[in-house]
């Protein structure tokens, strides 16, 4: 009987260690191959940016072909946006636990696929005045799922006192690359002279228009599959304590931790950079001039609505209704 229990015992551990990979692993559905950014500051210190994407499908199989995106934008206060790609079908303001631009594409994009699509913004709230100095943190969306083999951040050098870049092109644009790993960004700082501007000190960076939702998990991908680890291991324990006879309550010492999560300053920052979106983290609304992280793959794909493959998809609003109802 004893080899019996230890034969189970050894067996429910050989599934958890089959479990535990498809849990914790999920597959590149894309990748970023380009990702360009480039901000023209106005007289008024808001920014008009233009985005410049080339996006290649990995995998049109698990959830289905590439059919819209969303990139994160700093805050709520955009206008002017604009689809200049010929294949984009529309490009509007989304905001689903953060903010973003959706953009939806004409057609859909199979494996090895690869789309290239451009739009434009006209971007508010996103300086901070530091005694007679205008400064920007300006961090592009970044994507959680996804690995950016090149990004390129380019910005107007007109007036620009000092930056953390230390190259200029050819017309006359401060550039900053680097390769970005999936959760990983870059930021770009800017300082002006306050006069450079005509500065209106109500739209600084840290009094921007947050969102209306709540973002509770810096990272809901990870913890959703923590839970699911954390579940699988409870029910393996209490098997095995059955067919061991250990009995329930032996040893058992279970808890519950309530971690909440909120707008924080946010993942996002003010004033920080992201996680902020992600001081770096992940906040609904982005502070200091960082856009906010998640990107989404149409047909189920990243923070989408359809199959939420990567398990990020949490719309706090529609929670609360559903438990307004009851």
């Amino acid at each position: 009987m004893r080899k019996i229990k230890l034969f189970v015992f050894g067996l429910l551990f050989i599934i958890l260690f089959l479990l535990i990979p498809n849990l914790c692993m999920a597959k590149d559905l894309d990748i970023i191959n380009e990702y360009n950014i480039t901000v023209d500051p106005r007289s008024n210190g808001s920014l008009d940016i233009v985005y410049n994407i080339k996006w290649q499908v990995l995998d049109s199989d698990s959830e289905g072909p590439l059919e819209w995106v969303k990139i994160g934008i700093p805050n709520s206060s955009v206008d002017a946006i604009k689809a200049l790609s010929k294949n984009i079908k529309s490009a509007k303001y989304y905001k689903d636990n953060g903010e973003f631009i959706r953009i939806d594409f004409k057609k859909s994009y199979l494996k090895d696929e690869e789309v290239e699509f451009s739009f434009s913004i006209h971007q508010d709230y996103m300086y901070k005045i530091e005694g007679d100095k205008c400064v920007y943190e300006f961090t592009p969306g970044w994507f959680e799922d996804i690995e950016v083999k090149k990004i390129n951040i380019l910005w107007n050098a007109k007036n620009v006192l000092t930056s953390s870049s230390k190259n200029t092109n050819s017309d006359n644009y401060l550039v900053w690359t680097s390769s970005l790993k999936k959760g990983k960004k870059l930021t770009a700082k800017i300082t002006y002279l306050k006069n450079a501007f005509n500065i209106d000190y109500s739209k600084q960076v840290d009094n921007a228009p947050t969102s209306s939702t709540v973002q509770f998990m810096k990272n809901s991908n990870y913890y959703l599959k923590m839970i699911k680890i954390i579940v699988v291991l409870i029910v393996i324990v209490y098997v095995a304590s059955f067919f061991l006879g250990l009995g329930y309550y032996s040893h058992s010492g279970y808890g519950y931790r309530n971690d909440s999560y909120g707008h924080y300053h946010h993942y996002h920052h003010r004033n920080s950079s992201p996680p902020s979106w992600h001081s770096s983290s992940y906040h609904s609304s982005c502070v200091s001039s960082c856009a906010c992280a998640c990107a989404c793959a149409g047909g189920g794909r990243a923070g989408c609505s359809k199959k939420d493959f990567y398990g990020t998809n949490l719309n706090t609003e529609k929670i609360i209704n559903v438990l307004r109802k009851k």
